[in-house]
């Protein structure tokens, strides 16, 4: 977890009686810098990968990237009161290609930070992918790639494979996501990449996972999401269009141990009682022993078969060595095909951790004011000691420009998101791929600042 971003120290309260007045609620967030675009031309693109490493340096993906580029990943710092770029992140010249979607994903812990480029050629095999394992420089804080730090699979046929579509790393180890890897017999049935690090701080092949025998292979994107503890020694893994009791594109979710030199599989997640289309592992996100799974497409209780989207939490059970559901999650108002899950980040408080939702294909508006079809939007939920455990309740909803009537059509608010602690309240950030003022240019990323503080150039 990244430490608190240091804003500048001419911090201004908003007003002279929220000094003396009783504090607001930290999770109501004011909306502040605008960060892009993207890419070239308006065409809508999952843009937009968001991560934060210790130093509180914003790392925003730019996969779709401008005409004849590969992608790119910006680095930003906190300066002179804006998110401004430092460095911008691509792979080596050899390895630019069109369309590679380098920065589709992104993954940082401690000085190291993996990129994945899902749709870059291979040998000639098309959308193989490949990663690519960068190092933090000391003194400036840039990344350097390391040494034979392109990461891919030799000795592969089939193109599709899509290596790098996820990507996680922790102190020890790292895993990338091979969604479109096919068997005999099974295609796109899904594998990892397992990487770990070695004393000298070199990284060498670790294995793969993949998905157990008996269970339903074909089509199964196994490795489309991941998530990992800080060590690295645990990964989770989503197949989320894995069929599951007879039941296409339920979705399920594995859990990898590594014990004794080798890693184990030590349970299998679904939710229960499965259905149709659900995508249950469409997110994940990971932390202080609870484990957030996004199913896209999950109905809410009550309002069968709107496939809105939930996010089921599961609670480490250490005396059963396993994870139990500890709660449902859901909007207020379930929307047929919002999305909500779709994308998910998690930020540890006092009352444990905090969970922003995104929901990037949500209708804002009335016909009164006009419906922004697919304008999105990111939802906080707040914890609360219960018991052994937790609760979560539904708080504040982020938009584009802090309002439905900012918000347009086609946004896709909340396609990725980023909840990060800063002074004074928590940092939010959140992807608009969709985002379009002129036409030419498109993708944007929204900043919220908690509404303690105001900050230069930040503009509620």
């Amino acid at each position: 977890m990244p430490p608190s971003v240091r804003l500048p120290s001419a911090l201004l309260l908003l007003v002279h009686a929220l000094a003396t007045a009783a504090p607001p609620d930290p999770a109501v967030l004011l909306p502040g810098q605008q960060i892009g675009p993207l890419r070239q031309a308006s065409a809508v693109l999952e843009d937009g990968a968001l991560a934060m490493d210790e130093r509180g340096q914003l790392l925003v993906g730019m996969p779709g990237g401008y005409t004849g580029q590969t992608g790119t990943v910006h680095l930003r710092r906190w300066e002179q009161g804006q998110w401004q770029v430092r460095q911008i992140l691509v792979p080596p010249p050899e390895f630019r290609q069109t369309g590679a979607r380098f920065g589709h994903a992104l993954a940082v812990h401690g000085r190291w930070l993996l990129v994945g480029a899902p749709r870059e050629t291979v040998d000639g095999l098309a959308q193989a992918g490949a990663g690519y394992l960068f190092r933090r420089r000391d003194g400036d804080d840039g990344y350097d790639l390391v040494f034979n730090g392109r990461i891919i699979q030799q000795g592969v046929t089939g193109s599709g494979r899509q290596l790098g579509s996820a990507v996680a790393i922790g102190a020890d180890f790292a895993a990338l996501g091979v969604p479109g890897h096919s068997v005999t017999g099974a295609a796109q049935s899904g594998q990892v990449l397992m990487l770990a690090r070695q004393a000298s701080n070199a990284w060498f092949l670790d294995g793969t996972l993949a998905l157990p025998a008996g269970n339903p292979a074909a089509g199964a994107a196994f490795g489309s999401a991941l998530a990992m503890t800080p060590s690295g020694d645990q990964v989770f893994v989503s197949a989320p269009d894995q069929t599951v009791a007879d039941q296409a594109v339920a979705g399920r979710v594995y859990w990898f141990r590594r014990s004794s030199g080798a890693w184990q599989l030590r349970q299998q997640l679904s939710w229960t009682p499965v259905d149709l289309l659900d995508r249950f592992g469409t997110s994940l996100a990971l932390e202080g022993g609870y484990l957030f799974v996004g199913a896209s497409a999950r109905s809410k209780p009550g309002d069968v078969q709107t496939k809105g989207g939930g996010v089921r939490v599961y609670r480490r059970e250490v005396s059963l060595d396993s994870w139990v559901t500890a709660a449902d999650l859901f909007p207020a108002t379930a929307q047929a095909g919002a999305r909500f899950g779709q994308s998910l980040s998690v930020l540890a408080t006092g009352s444990g951790p905090r969970l922003l939702v995104g929901v990037p294909r949500r209708n804002l508006g009335t016909l009164l004011i006009g419906v922004r079809s697919e304008a999105g939007e990111a939802t906080v939920f707040e914890p609360s000691p219960v018991g052994a455990g937790h609760a979560w309740t539904s708080g504040a909803n982020l938009r584009w420009g802090g309002s439905v009537l900012a918000s347009a059509s086609g946004n896709r608010f909340g396609s990725s998101v980023l909840l990060v602690p800063g002074d004074g309240g928590p940092l939010a950030f959140a992807a608009a791929p969709g985002r379009s003022d002129d036409g030419l240019t498109a993708g944007w990323v929204q900043a919220f600042v908690g509404d303690r503080v105001f900050a230069d150039g930040f503009q509620p």
